[in-house]
């Protein structure tokens, strides 16, 4: 939907004295979280996926690796990465010594994502893509996870380029295409975040979270119905998501209707009190208060 640019400039003006606008908050929320599950079956690294990196990368020599259950050992080391990333990587560390190879590479990697060592995470990751001997699909899952640790590492430029070359490798795959809209987002490029939420709601249009990504960037783009549209279908797929109820509640207090905002910013605190988005929420629930006081 196009806006005359004084239009835009006044949603863009108000949204900067309202709102907590230094990220787009849901994108931010969203990246965050599913950073933390990529290392998890959620994104397809389970057991499987380890033997097939050891298989590949040949029977390790290292005396006792043949001992060793190296598929059981991918499982349980990636799901330490959730609970206790640094037991986690020291277990990785130990089992590459014993022949644990890419599988044990990966899980270190991951586990770096779990210490908030993004950065590190980004690099190990890029380098076990491109080097391990592993086949394509878990390449380009790699390659997605490599992304999102740029992102979080504040590099959207290189996120966006690592995200490029997972899709250029699984030009299908709606995970990755998720997380290069992400990327455009964050360096806001909302019009390119558009365009791969497209591509990937086309191949799903069920997906709760590609809906709020994509109507959060409409939203930047001052496309107000078109984001309410979008924000309309994510919580009738999922009338829990507290990103969603997040957007939603911003674009009820862009439209003046400041009860409506309250309620969905109240119930992202009462489903979620410790995620992302209800910090957000808290912060739009004193903007509005200090604003609305006489």
């Amino acid at each position: 939907m196009s806006r005359p640019p004084e239009r835009q400039e006044a949603i863009k003006s108000a949204m900067d004295s309202l709102f907590w606008h230094n990220t787009v908050i849901p994108l931010a929320a969203l990246a965050a979280a599913r950073a933390l599950l990529l290392a998890s079956k959620k994104r397809g690294f389970d057991a499987r996926w380890g033997l097939a990196m050891i298989l590949m990368a040949g029977v390790p020599s290292t005396p006792g690796a043949a001992e060793i259950d190296h598929a059981a050992a991918y499982e349980i080391c990636m799901a330490e990465t959730q609970t206790n990333p640094e037991a986690a990587y020291v277990r990785a560390v130990r089992w590459r010594d014993l022949g644990g190879g890419g599988a044990a590479d990966h899980c270190a990697a991951s586990a770096m994502m779990g210490m908030q060592q993004y950065r590190q995470a980004g690099e190990r990751l890029e380098q076990l893509a491109k080097t391990g001997k592993i086949e394509i699909a878990m390449k380009a899952r790699i390659l997605g996870q490599a992304s999102q640790a740029w992102l979080l590492a504040d590099e959207p430029e290189r996120a966006e380029a690592v995200a490029s070359a997972a899709l250029s490798l699984e030009p299908e795959n709606r995970e990755l295409l998720i997380d290069r809209a992400q990327a455009m987002a964050a360096r806001k490029d909302y019009r390119g975040a558009i365009h791969d939420l497209d591509k990937t709601l086309v191949l799903d249009d069920r997906q709760s979270d590609a809906l709020v990504f994509r109507a959060t960037a409409k939203r930047y783009l001052g496309d107000l119905p078109g984001a309410m549209a979008d924000i309309t279908r994510a919580l009738a797929l999922d009338g829990g998501h507290v990103d969603g109820l997040l957007e939603r509640g911003i674009l009820h207090r862009l439209a003046g209707r400041k009860d409506a905002a309250r309620q969905d910013w109240l119930m992202v605190l009462n489903r979620a009190p410790d995620s992302m988005a209800a910090v957000a929420a808290r912060k739009n629930l004193h903007h509005m208060d200090v604003k609305t006081q006489p």
